[in-house]
């Protein structure tokens, strides 16, 4: 009886061994984004933490197959929360430009002169019958003193297509659409009048 109960385990826990588990793929962004140096002035820029409409909390890929159905990948993620990326991008881009005195995160500055507030509001790899394309949009607000008083406010919005129907594609093709996007956003700010 022990040999049968000792046979029946080894073949379960063989059942087991085999099972159809299947790790995560990760994938990192890799914007080229060029901007145009301004001239300097005194005023100080902090950025907040760019906000993730709920699909994009998760760092699963969304995809849209229809205009008002979003899936998730199962097992393709990004290697870190989109929104997360997006707020350094546009940090590094804002302070490439030279026109403030100081950019940071809002929350390590004392008192910034103004502050950039955002929301992400799609990621995701849209699959039309023709092609596949990776849809960026993003809602980006100036805001000045401590009153918060609005200066400026814009929703941009990029689409790339896909080279193929796979997640290294998409992840290629968001990371150009989201250059393009960050560059005319830093632009813009860039160019607004300040102290």
């Amino acid at each position: 009886m022990r040999h049968i109960a000792l046979a029946l385990a080894v073949v379960l826990a063989g059942g087991c061994i085999t099972s159809s588990y299947q790790p995560s793929r990760y994938y990192t962004l890799t914007p080229v984004v060029h901007v145009e140096m301004r001239e300097q002035g005194a005023a100080s820029l902090g950025v907040r933490p760019i906000e993730p409409a709920q699909p994009y909390k998760k760092r699963q890929m969304v995809y849209r197959e229809r205009a008002y159905a979003l899936g998730f990948e199962p097992h393709d993620e990004w290697a870190e929360a989109p929104s997360d990326f997006v707020t350094r991008e546009l940090l590094d881009a804002i302070a490439a430009t030279g026109r403030f005195q100081d950019v940071g995160y809002a929350h390590d500055m004392a008192a910034p002169d103004f502050i950039i507030t955002g929301q992400l509001r799609k990621f995701d790899q849209v699959r039309s019958s023709d092609a596949w394309t990776a849809s960026c949009e993003i809602r980006l607000a100036l805001r000045e003193g401590a009153e918060q008083t609005l200066v400026w406010s814009h929703v941009f919005s990029a689409q790339e297509p896909l080279s193929e129907k796979s997640p290294s594609a998409f992840a290629a093709a968001m990371s150009q659409a989201l250059a393009r996007i960050i560059e005319d956003a830093a632009g813009q700010i860039a160019d607004i009048p300040t102290p």
